[in-house]
């Protein structure tokens, strides 16, 4: 019977014909052998969530920086708005004296007219006009029977009441439309590529007014010259 002896060195292993496995226990004391795996079946999910991630933040920041955008052109705009103001009013109490001189030295027709201009610096980007023509406003039939109902009178006795003072609402309104004006003026400047425009009206009267009566009257109680 032969005995085997024993060889001092390193044992030799024959080499895997297979792909190396991993060992792993699947019950206590029970090794068994599996596969590495040489895929990622997650690398696709992820570079779907993050372009889904890249393009929700896209979306925020674009909202954000238009909102921004919004809120910047409003306060520029309100800004340019009050300069407005502040011009319009100098320039209206300035056309209001030099109207108001040619009224009473020319009558109402004579100082009708239109003027127009700029502002000097830094106001050099807003543009004024003013004009002053006759007061459009006169009191028609239709208000004054307005008037009468709001203060308890029926519809047939206001029509009774107008047709007796529609002599007196022909000369009423003879005398607005000869003796008062109506003076418009604006301001204007161009704001993203639209002009924008600011605007005053007041009304003027001679210092010393010249009121005519006639006897004829309109239908409706208007003043036709």
């Amino acid at each position: 019977m032969k005995t085997g002896k024993w060889r001092h060195g390193k044992r030799r292993q024959a080499p895997f014909s297979n792909p190396p496995f991993n060992r792993t226990n699947t019950k206590e004391g029970c090794p068994s052998f599996a596969p590495f795996s040489t895929s990622n079946k997650q690398s696709g999910f992820t570079i779907l969530e993050i372009l889904a991630a890249t393009l929700i933040f896209f979306l925020v920041a674009a909202s954000v920086i238009a909102t921004r955008t919004q809120a910047l052109r409003a306060v520029a705009e309100s800004g340019l708005i009050s300069q407005a103001q502040a011009l319009a009013e100098m320039k209206m109490t300035e056309m209001e004296l030099k109207f108001q001189e040619a009224i009473d030295k020319s009558g109402v027709k004579g100082a009708l007219g239109h003027d127009e201009g700029g502002f000097e610096a830094p106001y050099e980007a807003f543009k004024w006009s003013a004009e002053l023509k006759e007061n459009p406003n006169t009191v028609s039939q239709e208000q004054l029977l307005q008037f009468l109902q709001a203060y308890g009178m029926s519809a047939e006795d206001s029509e009774q009441q107008f047709q007796q003072s529609k002599l007196l609402l022909t000369n009423l309104n003879k005398a607005l439309k000869e003796n008062m004006t109506e003076l418009v003026l604006k301001v204007t400047w161009n704001f993203q590529k639209t002009e924008r425009t600011f605007l005053l009206v007041t009304h003027l009267i001679p210092k010393k007014p010249k009121v005519t009566f006639t006897q004829n009257s309109d239908v409706d109680g208007n003043f036709s010259p």
